[in-house]
C-alpha cells in the first residue's frame, strides 16, 4: 500500500495558519501580566490581595464558562459555513473586545466585555485545527496539529513578556477614557487584527457534503465516538489548571523559591512542550498510534505531579516540571488528531466539542486547586496524578479494543482483513495469489 500523499499547499496553508494561532495566542498572554493591575484602577483599589485574586478568578472562569458553551457550536458551524468564516469571526470579536476592555471605565463593565469576547474567541481554535485537519492527509494529521499547538505556546510565551512591558508605559488619554495599563489590551487587540490579515493567504478547504447535514441523531453518534478522548482532553485541562494555580504557592511557600525560579520553571515546562511538538510526536504517533501515545502522556504528566508535592531539591523539581511538559506537550496534538479523525465528516464539530472539554477542565481545575490547596499544599497535586494515572490505562484499553490502535492509515488494516480481501480477490486457477499449474488451462508441459 503507498504511503498517503500530503494535500497539495498543505505546507505553506500550515505556515500561514501556525502564524495567525501564535498572532492570537500572542493577545491572550499580553494581557495576563497587567489584569490585576487593570482591575485595581476600574474600582479595587482598597482592595485586599484575596479580593483582586477573586475577581481575577472569576474573570477567567466567565471567560472559559463562555468557551464551554459556545465552542461546539461554533465548531458545527465552521462544517456549515466553513473554516475561514469562523476565523474571521473569532479574530474580529476578539479584536474588539480586547480594545473595549482598554476603554472600560468599571469593573462591571469588564465583566461583561470579558464574557462576549469569551463568546467569540471560542470559535478560534476549533475552526483553526479543523482547517488542519481539512488540508492535512491521514498521516500527517498530528504533525499539523503538533505545529499549531506549538505555535500557540509560543505565542503564549511571547504575550506575557510583552505585557510586562507595555504595561509600564501609559498612553496620553487625547480625550479618550484611557486607564493606565489599557496598552496591552490594545496591543492584544492589533495582535488580533494581524492575525485576521493573515487569512487572505488561506483558501477554504473543502468541507465534505454530509458535514453540512448534523441533526440530533449524528450529535449523539458523534459524541459516543469521542467520549474517551472528551474524558482524556478535560482530564488534561484538569491537571494543566491544577499544575498553573497550585504550582507558583507552592513554589514560594514550601519551597522557597523567588520570582526568577519560579518564572525559570514555567519556562522550562513550556520548552519541553515546544520541543516534543515540533520534534517528536509526529514520529512517535506513526509508530504506536494516537491512543497509545496520549495514554503514554496522561502517565507521564501523572508520575511528575504527584512527586512534585513531595520533592524538595532544586534539580528534582526541575526534572519532574520538565518530564511533565513533555507528557503535555505529546497530550494535545494526539488527542486533537484523535477527536478529528473519529470526527470524520464533521470534524469541525468534533473539535468543538474537545474545546468545549477543555473548558470545562479550565473552569474545575482552578476551582479544586483554591479549595483543596487550603487543606493541603501536596492534595491537588497527588489528586491530579491519580486522575491521570487512573485514566492513562482505562484509555488505552477501549480505545484500543473500540478503535484498534488507530496509527493511521497504513496500519488500519488487521491481518484478518487483508487475507480476507486476499481470498475475496484471489481468481480461479489461483492458490494464496500464485498460479496453481496442476489446474491452470495454461499449464505448460
Amino acid at each position: 500500500m503507498r504511503p498517503a500523499r500530503k494535500a497539495p499547499g498543505a505546507t505553506r496553508k500550515l505556515l500561514v495558519l501556525s502564524l495567525s494561532i501564535a498572532l492570537a495566542m500572542s493577545g491572550v498572554g499580553i494581557i495576563l501580566p497587567v489584569v490585576p493591575s487593570h482591575l485595581e484602577n476600574l474600582g479595587l483599589a482598597n482592595a485586599t490581595t484575596q479580593q483582586v485574586a477573586l475577581h481575577v478568578s472569576l474573570l477567567a472562569a466567565g471567560y472559559a464558562l463562555m468557551y464551554l458553551l459556545f465552542a461546539p457550536l461554533w465548531g458545527r458551524l465552521s462544517d456549515s459555513l466553513g473554516r475561514r468564516p469562523l476565523l474571521a469571526i473569532g479574530l474580529t470579536g476578539f479584536a474588539i473586545g480586547q480594545a473595549l476592555c482598554g476603554l472600560a471605565t468599571s469593573l462591571a463593565a469588564v465583566y461583561a466585555i470579558r464574557l462576549g469576547t469569551g463568546i467569540f474567541s471560542a470559535a478560534i481554535i476549533p475552526a483553526a485545527f479543523a482547517f488542519a485537519a481539512d488540508t492535512t492527509s491521514e498521516k500527517d494529521r498530528i504533525r499539523g496539529m503538533a505545529q499549531l499547538s506549538a505555535a500557540g505556546g509560543i505565542g503564549f510565551v511571547i504575550g506575557p513578556a510583552l505585557g510586562g512591558l507595555l504595561g509600564g508605559i501609559k498612553l496620553p488619554a487625547g480625550g479618550l477614557p484611557v486607564a493606565e495599563f489599557s496598552l496591552p489590551f490594545f496591543a492584544a487587540s492589533g495582535c488580533a487584527l494581524l492575525a485576521l490579515l493573515t487569512l487572505r493567504w488561506l483558501k477554504e478547504p473543502v468541507v465534505p457534503a454530509t458535514a453540512r447535514r448534523l441533526g440530533s441523531v449524528a450529535w449523539t453518534e458523534l459524541a459516543r465516538r469521542i467520549r474517551l478522548p472528551l474524558a482524556v482532553a478535560m482530564a488534561g485541562q484538569i491537571a494543566v489548571a491544577l499544575f498553573e494555580t497550585s504550582f507558583a504557592l507552592h513554589a514560594r511557600t514550601n519551597l522557597g523559591m523567588g520570582l526568577v525560579e519560579i518564572g525559570t520553571m514555567f519556562m522550562t515546562c513550556g520548552l519541553m512542550m515546544l520541543v516534543v511538538q515540533l520534534g517528536a510526536v509526529a514520529r512517535l504517533a506513526n509508530r504506536v498510534g494516537e491512543v497509545h501515545l496520549a495514554s503514554a502522556a496522561l502517565a507521564l504528566m501523572g508520575l511528575s505531579l504527584g512527586p512534585l508535592a513531595a520533592a524538595r531539591g532544586t534539580a528534582t523539581v526541575f526534572a519532574l516540571v520538565a518530564l511533565y511538559g513533555i507528557g503535555m506537550g505529546l497530550l494535545t496534538p494526539a488527542v486533537s488528531a484523535l477527536v478529528s479523525r473519529r470526527g470524520g465528516a464533521h470534524a469541525g464539530a468534533a473539535l468543538g466539542l474537545e474545546s468545549g472539554a477543555k473548558g470545562l477542565g479550565l473552569i474545575a481545575g482552578p476551582l479544586l486547586g483554591g479549595v483543596l490547596f487550603g487543606s493541603s499544599v501536596a492534595v491537588p497535586f497527588w489528586l491530579a496524578s491519580g486522575l491521570l494515572l487512573g485514566l492513562a490505562p482505562v484509555f488505552a484499553w477501549s480505545g484500543r479494543r473500540t478503535h484498534g490502535d488507530e496509527r493511521g492509515p497504513t496500519t488500519s488494516m488487521t491481518m484478518s482483513s487483508m487475507f480476507a480481501r486476499r481470498r475475496r480477490t484471489t481468481a480461479p486457477g489461483e492458490r494464496n495469489g500464485r498460479i496453481d499449474t496442476t489446474t491452470s488451462p495454461d499449464r505448460r508441459t
